[in-house]
């Protein structure tokens, strides 16, 4: 039978198994606002990934930068986030807190986080200071892969 997949739809991707030799999926995740800068990797096993960043999806008005972030409440950009990385249990859940979490103010993605019914780990990037620093919630016990031991 199936032992391994990987259903890659969008931003959002499911890792089944693991493949063969292999003790989880090793998946890049690249900058927020630089997509050809690898920052680290995540070792993934039966977890969703949604990986929402501006990198691409960004505009320029009156010589600032701002994300593509719209917020629905109030029709206006936010650009205090970069993006955010959510790794979940669920893949429809990932999805929609990565989604949230980047238009909330910090205690609200975090309170928003903490409710969360699925194993979930978010890291969302914040501008501080012309520079981006990750903040990181988590709900449940979502599993860790660690990187495979040589």
């Amino acid at each position: 039978g199936l032992v391994a997949a990987k259903l890659h739809i969008d931003n959002v991707a499911y890792y089944a198994g693991a493949p063969p030799q292999a003790e989880a999926w090793k998946v890049p995740v690249y900058h927020p606002r630089k997509a050809d800068v690898l920052i680290q990797y995540f070792y993934l096993k039966d977890q969703s990934l949604v990986l929402l960043g501006d990198a691409d999806t960004h505009f320029y008005a009156n010589g600032l930068r701002y994300p593509d972030f719209l917020d629905g409440r109030t029709g206006k950009v936010h650009s205090e986030s970069a993006g955010a990385y959510v790794l979940s249990s669920s893949a429809l859940e990932a999805q929609l807190l990565a989604r949230s979490v980047v238009l909330l103010t910090l205690p609200e993605a975090k309170a928003l986080v903490e409710k969360s019914t699925a194993n979930t780990r978010v890291i969302r990037w914040q501008e501080q200071l012309d520079q981006l620093m990750p903040q990181e919630f988590r709900s449940g016990a979502l599993p860790v892969a660690k990187e495979p031991q040589r």
